[in-house]
């Protein structure tokens, strides 16, 4: 016959064990719902990060193409007016501006019709470019310009650094260096 004290403490033990068991088991499964937790907290900053990086990606391209696209007419209006007797005083805007429009257009335009003279002393110069860069985001700051090499306008797009380091060639002042 078992002592009665014996039992008592096997049903003791018997409990501790599965007690014990039950901890790891709880145990277990919290560290999976933190590996979870974890793990979709980094899948959604990576997804974030990467439509973060195609939003600016894509505002970049629409600034610079809207400033190219208001500076496609001018290569031929330009080179029409010079071939009819001189450039015109002031730049020919974008077809379908408002008034307003066309003054906020002017006014981020630098516009040296006299450059065209200096044609001799300059392999291109600069007739039209912004005022200020461009800045963005994920590409280098720049400016669109309208260069003329003695036969044509090109509208062409540089970087911030090309054109400081350009600026002489190209007849164009910047203001101080920085």
């Amino acid at each position: 016959m078992m002592d009665r004290s014996r039992i008592m403490t096997d049903a003791q033990g018997q409990t501790e064990r599965s007690i014990d068991v039950d901890r790891r088991a709880a145990a277990r499964t919290m560290q999976t719902r933190q590996r979870r937790i974890i793990r979709n907290l980094v899948t959604f900053a990576i997804a974030v990060t990467v439509m973060l990086m195609l939003s600016l990606a894509h505002r970049d391209s629409q600034a610079v193409r809207a400033y190219h696209d208001g500076l496609a007419h001018l290569p031929a209006a330009l080179k029409d007016a010079l071939a009819h007797g001189g450039l015109p005083a002031n730049l020919p805007p974008p077809p379908g501006l408002s008034t307003d429009e066309v003054e906020r257009w002017r006014d981020r335009l630098l516009y040296l019709r006299d450059n065209v003279k200096k044609i001799g002393d300059h392999k291109r110069v600069a007739v039209v470019y912004m005022d200020h860069p461009l800045n963005l985001f994920l590409r280098a700051d720049g400016r669109h310009l309208i260069l003329y090499d003695g036969k044509e306008f090109e509208r062409v797009w540089m970087t911030e650094r090309e054109v400081r380091e350009r600026k002489d060639e190209l007849a164009i002042y910047l203001g101080p260096d920085k």
